[in-house]
């Protein structure tokens, strides 16, 4: 054995009998009858100003895209001549189709979705309608707007005369 372990052997009463001071277990006692504080998050300035900032930046960006959105929808309307013109045609178109609709569809050609793509505008149209919007006022997307109309009445006059033709 050590001299360690002889000394603890030796003074073992010395060792059992002792125990914590009456201050010590007062302060757990008062420990266990305080209540739980809440917990607070505390944040520096800065990071109260950095998260403000980007919140700021959030809205900022978002009340942009709503008013390019609102813009782009409302601001540049057709011009009221090419308006016009659109119905014109957009009749004229409508009158042929509806003259082709009444043959069989083996005998056109033509299914029911080759007829709606006449009614209803393709790529090219989309392309000419936002061409419009940036450049309302220029002469030759006017008259691109108005060429393409009449090339497709003009490939619908070729359909029902080719049709009637047939059929006469």
């Amino acid at each position: 054995m050590d001299q360690f372990e002889k000394f603890v052997q030796d003074h073992r009463e010395d060792f059992d009998s002792g125990g914590p001071s009456p201050r010590v277990w007062e302060g757990l006692q008062a420990a266990l009858e305080e209540k739980p504080r809440a917990v607070r998050i505390r944040l520096r300035r800065k990071t109260w100003m950095k998260a403000a900032g980007w919140l700021l930046l959030a809205g900022l960006a978002a009340c942009l895209g709503i008013y390019r959105l609102a813009r782009q929808t409302t601001v540049h309307p057709l011009p009221e001549e090419l308006r016009e013109v659109q119905s014109y045609y957009s009749g004229r178109i409508n009158t042929q189709l509806e003259v082709i609709e009444r043959y069989p569809e083996a005998k056109t050609g033509l299914s029911s979705r080759d007829l709606q793509a006449f009614r209803s505008g393709d790529s090219t149209y989309l392309q000419l309608r936002q061409a419009l919007r940036e450049n309302p006022g220029d002469t030759r997307i006017r008259a691109a707007f108005v060429e393409y109309y009449q090339s497709r009445l003009e490939a619908l006059d070729k359909i029902t005369g080719q049709l009637q033709q047939l059929h006469s």
